[in-house]
């Protein structure tokens, strides 16, 4: 990840002006905090501190850390070089960290649980400064170097030749073998000048209301994008901060950082605000969420805390409908999915009572269900209050509260829409009606939104993803202008002619004669030739276990 890979730069380039000896490392460090940043260490009682043993304090011109950590010094020195990252990286950062972890600073921890909780600012510069510290204390080459000159060096020899923590030279040690396996410039490769078709100028160009891409798979959509951003600079003198770059997966908002970042520079990538919808929700109510009744001390259940509040929930709450006693497990798990569906689709336990008393069912099944959806009503609402209560949020809550605030707020919404001059939107398609509902508060008739989108597309269904948002953005956003791209830069021309029928048999209104309708999509010239055979080949799985092993064995081999 590109925002990691210049921490650790930094970290380097840091330690060179301190010093490259491991001697007095600490004191030298405390030298160059004054020297610089007119910044002292203060050793402190831990009673201040709030999940951390350290906090910079720029306008209070001091780094006060836990005076229990003066007995553990390679810990304290982590710490400290933590804040010196943050110093070093995000000037104007003031509020405190979260106990560091080399871990979550390694490019290789990119991937799995550690890549989903970097979804704000916040965690983003922790993160950061992590890269940051270890880098500066041990660099991953010099670890890896050392590593591979002597079979019988293990990590404790390494951090005692290097002077370093033994935690971090784990760390190193495994970021440096990541980078011989996967590529240390796999992401870091300067991406060759993509010249605009006239269709994609046109979208990219098109100002002055709403507007949708309708991308197909291949169709240059991200360069659209950049174009797009180019235009702006150029014709509205648009400056980093006046744009906010909204996109569903961390994935596709670390794909589009890098893309910026290669095309207008590192410094004006990380002043623009790229985030997912659920990392803005986060920001939003982390400034403004006395607005929802929440105060400091709120924090994010992870999948596991949803699950666990539920288990409390249905140990209070008469359910028996839907409560099945020797299948408590999958109980908890189908009702986390029905609540997390109706709060995506912006289902508040009023609205679902309200929808229930309008239900007049006619059979004895119709009945029944009506029955166990009261019982999932009243767990719903007891999981809200004892949410509420215990100051935790979901996930759906980062988007449902965000947008209740700039609703019920005028002001902030308005200051919202005046900060971010124009709005960009990737993948939409994996939004939900309630991040659709997010999008109409943060843009206005002076700030339209312009988004890319593909309904064929959408992979992020069973995480609640509405891809009709699509066809809804017109009645979502008045005035709205569609553009289609329809020239695959990708695939060969027989890939493209099997997706055009594919796309076919998905048409929702049920064409009697697909085949004879126009194709959407066409290869472009420069396209690769086919150069195996069959290009496309069919393949029948008789169960979803063997459909899964065949995509992969074909992805493999």
């Amino acid at each position: 990840m590109k925002f990691l890979k210049f921490a650790r730069e930094q970290g380097r380039e840091c330690r060179l002006k301190i010093c490259s000896s491991p001697v007095n490392l600490l004191e030298r460090v405390q030298t160059y905090l004054w020297d610089k940043h007119r910044v002292e260490l203060c050793a402190v009682d831990p009673d201040g501190f709030d999940g951390s043993k350290a906090e910079v304090h720029p306008e209070q011109n001091s780094l006060i850390y836990d005076k229990n950590l003066i007995e553990k010094p390679d810990e304290m020195l982590f710490y400290i070089v933590h804040e010196l990252g943050h110093l070093e990286l995000h000037s104007a950062r003031l509020k405190s960290c979260t106990k560091p972890d080399p871990v979550y600073g390694s490019i290789y921890g990119s991937a799995g649980t550690n890549s989903l909780t970097r979804y704000n600012p916040h965690s983003k510069e922790e993160a950061e400064a992590n890269a940051f510290a270890s880098e500066f204390l041990c660099s991953a080459d010099e670890v890896f170097r050392l590593w591979r000159s002597d079979p019988q060096m293990d990590t404790r020899k390494l951090a005692e030749a290097l002077g370093a923590p033994a935690f971090v030279v784990r760390v190193q040690l495994a970021e440096s073998l990541y980078q011989v396996v996967f590529g240390a410039n796999a992401s870091g490769k300067k991406l060759k000048e993509f010249c605009c078709n006239p269709v994609q100028e046109e979208a990219a160009t098109s100002v002055g209301h709403p507007v949708l891409i309708d991308a197909g798979p291949g169709t240059g959509k991200t360069a659209t994008l950049i174009r797009r951003i180019e235009y702006l600079k150029q014709e509205f003198d648009a400056e980093p901060a006046d744009f906010l770059v909204l996109t569903f997966s961390n994935e596709a908002a670390t794909e589009l950082q890098e893309r910026i970042a290669s095309k207008f520079g590192e410094s004006y990538a990380a002043e623009m605000k790229i985030s997912t919808f659920h990392g803005l929700g986060l920001t939003i109510l982390q400034h403004h969420g006395q607005f929802q009744q929440l105060d400091a001390n709120a924090r994010v259940l992870d999948d596991a805390g949803q699950s666990e509040l539920v288990g409390k929930v249905l140990g209070k709450t008469q359910c028996h409908k839907i409560l099945k006693p020797s299948q408590i497990d999958e109980t908890i798990k189908e009702i986390v999915r029905h609540i997390t569906f109706l709060k995506q689709r912006l289902s508040t336990p009023a609205v679902l009572e309200k929808s229930l008393r309008d239900w007049q069912p006619a059979t004895d099944e119709e009945i029944e269900q009506k029955e166990k959806v009261s019982d999932l009503l009243e767990v719903f609402r007891s999981y809200e209050r004892m949410k509420e209560t215990s100051q935790r949020l979901d996930f759906a809550d980062l988007i449902l509260k965000s947008c209740a605030i700039l609703i019920e707020q005028d002001d902030l919404r308005g200051k919202y829409r005046a900060k971010y001059k124009w709005i960009l939107v990737d993948e939409y398609q994996d939004t939900s009606r309630a991040t659709a509902r997010l999008l109409q508060q943060l843009s206005g008739k002076r700030n339209p939104p312009w988004v890319v989108g593909d309904k064929r597309q959408s992979i992020f269904r069973f995480c609640d993803a509405n891809p009709e948002n699509v066809d809804e953005f017109g009645s979502d956003f008045s005035g709205a202008v569609k553009h289609t791209l329809n020239l695959n830069y990708r695939a060969t021309e027989k890939i493209v002619q099997t997706a055009n029928r594919l796309a076919k048999l998905m048409d929702e209104n049920g064409n009697a004669f697909p085949d004879e309708s126009p194709d959407l999509w066409q290869a472009a010239p420069t396209n690769p030739s086919e150069v195996i055979t069959p290009v496309v080949s069919l393949a029948v799985a008789d169960c979803d276990q063997a459909e899964y092993e065949g995509i992969a064995n074909q992805v493999k081999y």
